[in-house]
């Protein structure tokens, strides 16, 4: 019988792309989904559906039960409340294990989503690697860090592997949004002072960097960065974003100082349509430090990573996605 995988966050970005591509390689999928969940990206004649929230440890024993890997992609990105991340990020993960450790004894592998946010920023010319002791600038990042620890925590009795992807973009996401609408209308932005470097990834070559690292015996107990190596930078997105929509941008120049003003704006504009803040205050560091780069050596080494789609492909096929959407 194929190997059954749970997904959390199944219905969000990342998971729902995840579960597309583990049906291709012919696992069978069990969907971890709130009631609240949307699950219009999710191919519900294909995959179980198992009603719960990490948050709700008397919820997940029959998502728990009798699986063989589990991917853990759910979790709180941004929040102006650094409670949020605690209960859903961190205690939700230490649920989740609880969980596991009781219902299914024949765990092959817990890969849990974490962030190079776990890490913190890298310098210029120095992209964060496996080697460098771990430094989060916000309250997410410590978050992330924090229910890595909880596997830590459990160790041999799990068989667990961290992947830290860089910053994720693709169809279905939110995070690049702000970005896309700012081409859409002429502009891209850039801060003033140096240029912050930053890497990437597509959440395609992420997925399948996913369930590869869960396939690979070597990657047992370790944590690994995950990037395309092209650097580039939110004004370079935002430049190709508007090229992919046949816009013509012109550079918006936000002062350093000026970036809580530009949130807070942004912050109102989202009370007023109804949608999340792009820019918490928790993440307002993310825009201000030095670079946000990784050293991928070590996944491509243990288990042959390598990201293949290139950053103009990438947004054009985000783009395209968005305005078929509506979203741009």
């Amino acid at each position: 019988m194929a190997a059954l995988a749970l997904v959390t966050g199944a219905t969000g970005f990342v998971g729902s792309h995840l579960v597309e591509l583990l049906l291709e390689r012919g696992y069978r999928v069990r969907c971890l989904v709130r009631e609240s969940s949307d699950p219009r990206w999710l191919p519900r004649e294909r995959v179980e559906l198992a009603t719960g929230e990490v948050t709700r440890p008397e919820s997940l024993g029959p998502a728990a039960r009798g699986v063989d890997f589990v991917f853990h992609s759910a979790g709180v990105v941004r929040s102006g409340d650094p409670r949020v991340y605690e209960r859903v990020n961190v205690e939700g993960t230490r649920n989740l294990i609880e969980a596991l450790l009781r219902e299914s004894s024949g765990l092959r592998r817990f890969v849990q989503v974490s962030s190079l946010a776990a890490g913190g920023p890298s310098e210029p010319g120095h992209p964060r690697s496996e080697l460098d002791s771990d430094a989060p600038n916000n309250e997410y990042g410590k978050s992330k860090k924090r229910a890595e620890e909880e596997l830590e925590r459990v160790g041999a009795s799990l068989p667990w592997t961290v992947v830290r992807p860089c910053a994720v973009y693709g169809p279905r996401d939110h995070g690049f949004l702000l970005l896309a609408r700012l081409a859409r209308r002429g502009w891209c932005v850039r801060i003033t002072g140096a240029a912050q470097p930053a890497h990437v990834i597509h959440v395609r070559d992420l997925v399948r960097g996913l369930a590869d690292a869960a396939e690979s015996p070597r990657t047992i107990g370790r944590r690994y960065y995950v990037a395309h190596p092209e650097i580039t930078g939110w004004t370079m997105m935002g430049a190709l974003m508007g090229r992919s929509l046949q816009v013509r941008t012109r550079l918006l120049h936000v002062p350093r100082w000026a970036v809580p003003w530009v949130a807070g704006c942004a912050g109102l504009g989202s009370k007023v349509v109804g949608r999340p803040h792009p820019l918490p205050p928790d993440r307002l560091r993310d825009l201000l430090a030095p670079a946000w780069t990784c050293d991928t050596r070590q996944a491509k080494e243990h288990w042959g990573f390598q990201a293949t789609v290139d950053l103009r492909t990438g947004i054009e096929e985000t783009m395209e996605w968005y305005r078929s959407a509506g979203w741009v």
